[in-house]
């Protein structure tokens, strides 16, 4: 990927990886990435999310409904992406692109993953009517 994913972005990122392993899970999916998202609260996908009006509370209780936290207490720094994930931060590559953005900032990744419509994250956010046309 040719562009630099913003400070607010890389935070998010981060988060999923703290987000995964508060779950007990080994991997990274879109549903920690949009965890991520929400982590850093004040970053454009969160602000975009509360505007669609949605709580960030509200939408990490649905995501830890959907995805069931599992019995590894083991905290693991190289959580590996999956698939899915890792187009997903490619993709916002491209929407960031798209938006004529010079860098990738939280608001790319949360197009990226609403508009992956059969990730864990699209399917949690259609729940409440929020796609890639309403972000």
């Amino acid at each position: 990927m040719d562009k630099k994913f913003r400070q607010e972005a890389r935070y998010a990122i981060e988060s999923s990886r703290d987000e995964a392993n508060r779950l007990g899970h080994d991997y990274i999916g879109t549903e920690h990435l949009l965890l991520g998202l929400i982590k850093a609260d004040d970053c454009k996908a969160a602000r975009v999310i509360r505007y669609l009006g949605l709580g960030l509370g509200d939408l990490q209780a649905s995501i830890e409904d959907v995805v069931q936290p599992a019995s590894s207490a083991e905290k693991n720094k190289n959580l590996p992406l999956t698939m899915r994930a890792k187009t997903a931060l490619e993709k916002s590559g491209e929407e960031a692109r798209d938006c004529e953005s010079t860098d990738i900032g939280s608001e790319h990744i949360l197009l990226a993953l609403v508009k992956d419509e059969d990730g864990v994250a699209a399917q949690i956010l259609s729940t409440y009517e929020i796609d890639y046309k309403e972000v």
